[in-house]
């Protein structure tokens, strides 16, 4: 007992009204409990107190059977007795709290109905539920006393607190809001861990939160915790991550580089893929591509690996791509190809040179100019490439010589072009004895 009077001194103890000697404190234990410990109790300072009302008081009830049994024996199982029920351990029936009816005590009376049928009213001018508060109920034992439905002991005055409902105001409310102060009805739906119309069944195993609704993805299919939905040891199953493993692994953005992902929940072991832009390869698409790995380059060229491409520099023999062309007629010190001229013009030109001896018709015997007959190929390098212009210079004789031996010199231009000899222009030589 609880001694809210402020007083002092020792307590005294009755039991069915006789006093129980050697009992002072405010609590009392009883020893080897049995039906015969069934009773009335009653506990006070003074004998004033008592006079005045102002005692505690408790009823005791003992069953003749465990919870859930009845019979002679206690070898019958009881029914399941809702809304505050108790079960009679001698025949089996359920006995119902005030406002409730029915072989379950599954029916409600109404506002203000009590009775073994609901045949009594708390008032007969309204069914206000309120009229039946701050009365105390007495059934036949083992049900003993209690409040009105809806109302809390122990002046069965004030309505349950928030969250509680039922008998005495014992049943705990699972809703999200407050439940009906009489079954417990929720309007608005469960709290987390709680299913049923009354919330008062807890959620199955594998789920979990407000009307168990949501499924557990643990790793091995264990349980998950019913009220938060987290995993023990915080372990997923494989196609589930986050914190309670409620997401998929792309919603955790684990591709890189502007790539897709996608969720593949029956594929592991990674269960999503990855769209990469290009440029970019491996899982999560965070690794650059080495294009050089494949060996585009072809004939010795040497490859250099670009974001997205790659670039070969090719040896003097080959161009191309992945130089994979050969370059036709490539010298072997690798210098610019031979490719024949389109044409060949040809010029010819008297120098002012006299040479000792040179005759008027072209011999040796008299002075004489000198003919030289000057071929021009366009667009040819002095490396015999096509890179730029060039000239070829013949000695010929005299200047009517080097007319008439115009269709040699053209003989002669070919084969040294097919040679791929550099063309020349011979100078007359400064010093006539050099002719003799």
């Amino acid at each position: 007992m609880t001694d809210s009077s402020g007083g002092s001194g020792p307590v005294i103890w009755r039991k069915d009204g006789s006093i129980i000697s050697g009992e002072s404190e405010l609590t009392l234990t009883i020893d080897s409990v049995g039906t015969q410990a069934t009773g009335v109790f009653e506990c006070y300072r003074t004998e004033e107190q008592r006079q005045a009302a102002e005692q505690a008081i408790m009823r005791l009830i003992v069953r003749s059977c465990p919870d859930g049994k009845w019979g002679r024996g206690c070898d019958q199982d009881c029914p399941d007795c809702e809304n505050g029920g108790v079960c009679n351990p001698s025949d089996g029936r359920c006995m119902c709290a005030p406002g409730f009816m029915g072989d379950t005590c599954d029916e409600a009376c109404g506002s203000n109905g009590f009775g073994l049928e609901c045949e009594y009213k708390c008032s007969d001018e309204t069914d206000a539920r309120e009229t039946c508060a701050g009365r105390l109920f007495c059934i036949q034992d083992p049900y003993a006393c209690s409040c009105y439905i809806g109302f809390k002991p122990p002046e069965c005055q004030d309505p349950c607190d928030e969250k509680t409902f039922g008998v005495n105001c014992l049943k705990q409310c699972n809703c999200k809001e407050q439940c009906d102060v009489v079954n417990g009805a929720c309007d608005d739906g469960c709290e987390a861990g709680w299913e049923g119309g009354d919330c008062q069944t807890e959620c199955a195993e594998g789920k979990f939160g407000e009307d168990c609704t949501e499924t557990c993805h643990c790793l091995d299919d264990v349980a998950c915790d019913r009220f938060t939905g987290r995993c023990p040891n915080d372990t997923c199953a494989g196609g589930w991550v986050g914190e309670i493993c409620q997401d998929r692994p792309c919603s955790e953005d684990p591709c890189q580089n502007d790539a897709t992902c996608l969720d593949t929940p029956e594929e592991g072991p990674d269960y999503y893929t990855c769209t990469c832009t290009e440029g970019w390869e491996g899982t999560n698409c965070d690794q650059e591509i080495d294009e050089c790995s494949s060996d585009p380059c072809q004939n010795g060229g040497t490859c250099t690996d670009e974001f997205a491409q790659y670039s070969c520099a090719c040896t003097d023999k080959y161009e191309g791509d992945n130089c994979e062309v050969e370059i036709p007629c490539a010298g072997e010190d690798g210098g610019s190809p031979y490719r024949p001229p389109s044409r060949l013009n040809l010029t010819c030109t008297v120098l002012p040179t006299e040479i000792p001896g040179a005759g008027e018709d072209g011999g040796m015997s008299g002075g004489g100019s000198l003919g030289v007959m000057i071929g021009e190929i366009p667009g040819a390098g002095e490396d015999g490439g096509m890179s730029g212009g060039g000239s070829l210079g013949v000695l010929i004789g005299g200047a009517v010589g080097g007319v008439v031996f115009l269709a040699v010199l053209g003989s002669l231009a070919h084969y040294l072009i097919k040679k791929k000899s550099k063309p020349a222009v011979v100078k007359p030589k400064s010093d006539p004895a050099d002719y003799e």
